[in-house]
């Protein structure tokens, strides 16, 4: 895509479902603004670039998962902030932990949402994806399966459950109804 006048971009890799996902809450192209969680994000691990220090295998290893490239469209004044205009490999892979944790607390809603109204936990999970334009299925062209988003939706409900109860308070015996 052309860079828009003004404006410089860089790119980071991330999971071809999380690239569709940020351009449907974001917009396509990626316009970067400190106006949502996304833009502030981007804007707090912008640097100037540096060499990182990390094994090429370690690098490989926690890349082989990000085969989209995310372009990014940032105005061209925060090249003369003190902000530079680069993410770094560390940063990408902070980057998509933050984007996987969002998917998931958005998918975990839209399905207890789908339970409230009873909707078929499929259909839910289908729903969300054609939402966000993201192709479920086997080949090697979609961007994820559903067994994956089954995966997705349970473990991110569970670590929820376990929070919950780790936060709520013990009971004390005066709290406690007896009928």
């Amino acid at each position: 895509m052309k860079t828009p006048r003004g404006f410089f971009s860089i790119t980071i890799q991330t999971k071809p479902y999380l690239k569709k996902y940020l351009q449907s809450l974001y917009g396509e192209p990626l316009m970067f603004t400190t106006d949502n969680s996304f833009g502030i994000i981007v804007e707090s691990l912008l640097t100037r670039p540096t060499e990182d220090h990390h094994s090429a295998v370690e690098l490989k290893q926690r890349f082989d998962k990000f085969t989209a490239p995310l372009e990014i469209f940032i105005p061209n004044r925060y090249l003369f902030k003190r902000k530079g205009f680069a993410i770094t490999d560390r940063h990408t892979i902070s980057l998509n932990k933050f984007f996987e944790k969002q998917f998931s607390e958005q998918l975990l809603s839209w399905c207890e949402m789908g339970v409230i109204y009873e909707v078929e936990f499929k259909k839910n999970i289908e729903d969300f994806c054609w939402r966000h334009k993201i192709n479920i299925g086997e080949e090697a062209d979609d961007d994820i399966t559903f067994d994956a988003l089954k995966k997705k939706e349970w473990r991110f409900r569970k670590k929820k459950q376990e929070k919950l109860k780790e936060s709520a308070p013990p009971l004390v015996p005066s709290q406690i109804a007896y009928f």
